[in-house]
């Protein structure tokens, strides 16, 4: 009988299996989707940076810097955890952290010094220390009590999700373009390099090389005629 009663939850009148508590209700599901792409954005930066750091002409220092200054912003973010709570909520605080990871994103492409490139680490490490928080806060809360364990494995397997299978997709254009592509590389990742103009002419000349190693992990991609020269008008449509 006692045996039978940890496997019941509920009343006598309406007792029912631990397993018939569900955890992948609507809210779980996409809480997971949306971590897998969360720790992308992070697992994808990271190695990308450093090497855009040196692109510009900054020094190895600098290069180590831009994990520095993200993580550093991470745990500062975290003490300031509390305050978010009371008065956000948890909800609005996770969006908070996803959010400036968001933003911080596409600044990434505006950066043309190692200053700005470190403001913008330090503006998506503050997001990231507040999404992973509360990411798993509200994945506890979603989660039945009686089969905790079990969702945050599978909470867990999607965060791990994040580390493999994902293709690097950018231009080949100089700056962030380039060092994503070398970083993906130096991952030994697989890496595609979308063209504005045909794939007879590298653009710009000075990354042919590094076009060839695209080839041997990836692709070169362009949807104009093989000998299309490279236009301006043709950047916002490769995009």
């Amino acid at each position: 009988m006692r045996a039978r009663k940890a496997f019941l939850i509920g009343n006598d009148n309406g007792r029912r299996s631990v397993t018939d508590s569900p955890i992948f209700t609507k809210s779980f599901v996409i809480l997971l989707i949306s971590n897998v792409f969360f720790f992308g954005g992070f697992h994808i930066t990271l190695p990308t940076t450093p090497l855009f750091a040196l692109n510009l002409g900054g020094s190895d220092l600098d290069a180590g810097l831009t994990a520095g200054v993200f993580f550093t912003a991470a745990v500062a973010a975290r003490l300031f955890v509390d305050l978010a709570v009371r008065r956000f909520g948890k909800r609005a605080s996770l969006l908070l952290g996803v959010g400036l990871c968001c933003l911080a994103c596409p600044l990434y492409t505006f950066c043309s010094s190692v200053g700005a490139l470190l403001i913008v680490r330090a503006l998506h490490g503050l997001g990231f220390g507040l999404g992973t928080t509360f990411y798993v806060a509200i994945a506890i809360s979603l989660i039945p009590s009686a089969r905790r364990a079990e969702g945050l494995g599978y909470f867990g397997l999607a965060t791990a999700l994040a580390r493999t299978g994902f293709t690097v997709i950018s231009g080949l254009a100089r700056g962030i373009d380039a060092a994503a592509h070398r970083g993906a590389l130096k991952g030994r990742g697989r890496t595609l390099a979308v063209l504005a103009n045909g794939l007879a002419e590298i653009y710009p000349p000075e990354h042919e090389d590094l076009a060839r190693e695209v080839c041997l992990s990836g692709a070169l991609i362009s949807e104009v005629p093989l000998f299309q020269k490279p236009l301006a008008v043709l950047l916002p449509q490769r995009n």
